[in-house]
């Protein structure tokens, strides 16, 4: 049925919500599940595509609900693989990145430890007595490098928070 509104025709049965009977159950299982693994994916450098694939998944729009509910069942397969194929693809990314993040912060913890002449594994009194030491040796007022003052002073800083 049209109706004349602000001197706009428009179809009264696009607007408003979709028939979601067209969506056979398990495509609406899945389509909630991906939504759901989808929003949980981060990484900044592939933001872009990660909004791409939400908006895919989301299917907000009226025609993008329609054009999928008519693809055939491999058609929505394939919508599904590629899906998770991205998914693990930007899971795989993150697990990298955070390995190399993890692996430079040992690094800065072994510098730092080697700084204050504290082995790894040292507990919180053990870090406090060397930095309390060093500092008494190297500080500025004392006649200490002023460089070398910051270096200890920030490796202290890096192990205790």
């Amino acid at each position: 049925m049209k109706k004349i509104g602000m001197n706009v025709l428009y179809d009264e049965s696009k607007i408003g919500g979709f028939n979601y009977k067209k969506f056979s159950p398990e495509d609406r299982i899945r389509i909630r599940e991906l939504r759901m693994k989808i929003r949980e994916l981060w990484l900044p450098e592939r933001r872009n595509e990660i909004k791409e694939w939400r908006r895919r998944v989301g299917i907000n729009a009226v025609g993008e609900l329609a054009y999928f509910s008519s693809l055939s069942r491999k058609q929505k397969q394939e919508f599904f693989n590629q899906a998770y194929k991205f998914i693990d693809e930007i899971k795989s990314e993150t697990r990298e990145k955070f390995k190399n993040v993890y692996n430079s912060f040992k690094k800065t913890r072994e510098y730092c430890c080697q700084i204050l002449g504290v082995k790894e594994d040292s507990k919180l009194k053990e870090i406090k007595k060397s930095y309390r030491m060093l500092v008494l040796i190297h500080h500025p007022d004392h006649g200490g490098n002023p460089e070398t003052f910051i270096r200890i002073h920030e490796a202290y800083k890096f192990l205790t928070e």
